[in-house]
């Protein structure tokens, strides 16, 4: 018959080795490293996660944005789809260079449209009979490939759609396409696949200006109206003279107080939502399109309008 070892005596012991296992170092940054050379991903990610819970001075040798990175590829070499994607996508977060913070969500987003066995599908042919061929995207040079393969299809989806805003005749189209969370994922993916955002810049660009145009025109528009009242009132008091052009709307609103004050503050509130209007636009547009000059024109319009009220009303 075995002797049971006493109760106590087991506590003690498994609370020994408890102590034992927190007392050993974490592995520093270049024996991960090391382990990653050796194909040891297993091993490795519990040992990352280990270094990615170390807190104040045992945290500063360690690289945040290094640790996920090498857990990301290291989940990728064991099939954990899941937990990469999370990984890379948490690199990004910590990320400090923008081109960091691009390809980390590139791969998140990459690796989220491959299949269970790591390849990604393209979509596009390159002509009726291609049939293109499942793409790894575990190992660099593959990848690159995949990626190259994400960029040509989502262009493919949301092109067509930049180009129709392009000729709408509505902001709220513009604005929508610009919006299109699509687009903001095709950018980090196109830096991933050449190193640059010139197509996503463009396109943005391209929007921008559209809308800049719109808003511009009817702000001219406005102005125009706006200097029409200003003539009204210089004028009011004086002759018409024989065969001279008048503003009929102008003149008109210029005999009744009342509705002279409505007309400008028409005026004033349509230029007021366009430039709020830009101001939330821009944004989306990043450096693409500078809409301050409409906000400077809305500006000119106040001004104006305050200075007819004034007048209009003897002050």
């Amino acid at each position: 018959m075995k002797q049971q070892v006493p109760f106590f005596i087991a506590a003690l012991l498994l609370s020994i080795c408890s102590i034992t296992r927190a007392a050993d170092p974490a592995q520093t940054p270049d024996q991960l490293k090391q382990m990653y050379t050796d194909g040891k991903y297993k091993e490795l990610i519990p040992q990352i996660n280990r270094a990615l819970a170390l807190k104040g001075p045992d945290a500063a040798q360690y690289d945040k944005h290094d640790l996920l990175l090498m857990k990301g590829e290291a989940s990728l070499r064991t099939h954990q789809k899941s937990n990469a994607a999370d990984a890379f996508k948490q690199a990004a977060a910590v990320a400090v260079e923008p081109n960091d913070i691009a390809v980390a969500n590139a791969t998140a987003e990459l690796i989220r449209q491959a299949s269970g066995t790591l390849k990604y599908q393209p979509k596009t042919k390159a002509s009726k009979d291609d049939k293109p061929q499942p793409i790894d995207i575990v190992e660099a040079d593959s990848r690159k490939l995949a990626f190259a393969a994400l960029e040509t299809d989502m262009e493919a989806v949301i092109k067509p759609r930049v180009d129709a805003a392009l000729k709408s005749t509505k902001l709220a189209d513009v604005a929508t396409e610009a919006k299109d969370p699509g687009l903001a994922v095709l950018r980090p993916i196109e830096i991933a696949a050449s190193g640059s955002d010139t197509d996503t810049k463009q396109m943005l660009g391209d929007l921008g200006h559209h809308a800049y145009a719109m808003m511009d025109g009817t702000l001219d528009k406005l102005i125009d109206r706006i200097k029409a009242d200003v003539d009204a009132v210089n004028n009011r008091n004086k002759p018409v003279v024989a065969g001279q052009a008048t503003n009929n709307a102008a003149s008109n609103a210029a005999t009744s107080k009342n509705a002279f004050i409505t007309e400008i503050s028409n005026v004033s509130n349509s230029a007021k939502e366009i430039s709020d209007y830009a101001v939330a636009l821009a944004p989306l547009f990043g450096d693409t399109t500078d809409f301050n000059p409409l906000r400077k024109k809305e500006s000119e319009i106040e001004t104006i309008v305050k200075s007819l009220t004034k007048q209009v009303n003897g002050q």
